[in-house]
């Protein structure tokens, strides 16, 4: 699945230039925002090993506090 990406024809950015990006401070910004929204969570069965993982990101709204997931980590 990871190979099936392609970049949009024409578009400005390279592959090279975010890289750049992302290893400079923009990389920085996101590892930081990142790290305050999202959490690590895994399943297993006592006495067992990890039997899967997955992310929840955290959203606040007004009223109330939220974690989403893919269905792929529902699914797990």
């Amino acid at each position: 699945m990871a190979n099936e990406w392609k970049r949009p024809e024409g578009h400005p950015l390279t592959i090279e230039r975010a890289k750049e990006l992302m290893g400079g401070d923009l990389g920085d910004v996101y590892r930081s925002i990142t790290s305050r929204c999202c959490a690590p969570i895994y399943w297993y069965y006592t006495g067992a090993e990890i039997l899967d993982s997955g992310t929840l990101t955290f959203v606040r709204t007004s009223k109330r506090l939220m974690a989403f997931t893919a269905a792929h980590v529902i699914r797990g």
